[in-house]
């Protein structure tokens, strides 16, 4: 759903209703270059092949002004929500704005260009997560294993422990005699 009306986060522009391969975004045509990307949408152009080549080049020739990255931008949907600066993949090369309540995505200028150089498919960005998330879990997730495996031998022992010291014909419910 394309914003009507709205401003760029980054230099208070009005941005531009344009279409990329089937999918309407909100840009900063004219201006900083900034594109706004609703909930999920940036899946569907976020490898090379599936963006659309003019779109790219004429959103970067429409560039004319320079901005920093340095403020922490409001999301142009959610209006009073301030989006996160974090890294869109594992290699961690390319930091985009993230709204933590609409779930869409502020790129700046040439960011998803990068996007598009670090993975050659979807399949390779997923690989490269797992990488990432076994070098910095892998032993914590070894040591819980361990710790685990420990508890689950203790609370075995105790179970034997209670099996001997109230036998299954005392446990109500588990004998022929009694009050059921």
């Amino acid at each position: 759903m394309c914003l009507v009306g709205v401003k760029c986060p980054r230099c208070s522009n009005d941005l531009t209703v344009m279409s990329s391969s089937g999918v309407e975004l909100n840009v900063c045509f004219g201006h900083c270059a900034g594109i706004w990307f609703d909930n999920f949408e940036i899946k569907k152009l976020d490898e090379e092949k599936e963006a659309d080549d003019m779109f790219l080049a004429a959103l970067h020739e429409s560039k004319t002004l320079k901005v920093t990255q340095d403020k922490r931008l409001n999301c142009p949907k959610c209006k009073n929500i301030v989006m996160l600066r974090n890294f869109f993949s594992a290699k961690q090369a390319v930091e985009v704005d993230h709204c933590g309540g609409c779930g869409g995505y502020w790129l700046d200028a040439g960011e998803l260009v990068r996007i598009h150089r670090e993975y050659p498919d979807e399949g390779a960005r997923r690989a490269a997560a797992n990488q990432l998330f076994n070098e910095m879990f892998s032993a914590e997730l070894e040591q819980m294993r361990g710790k685990s495996e420990a508890e689950l031998k203790t609370a075995r022992a105790v179970a034997n422990a209670f099996k001997f010291l109230c036998p299954t014909a005392y446990i109500p419910g588990k004998q022929k005699w009694g009050a059921h």
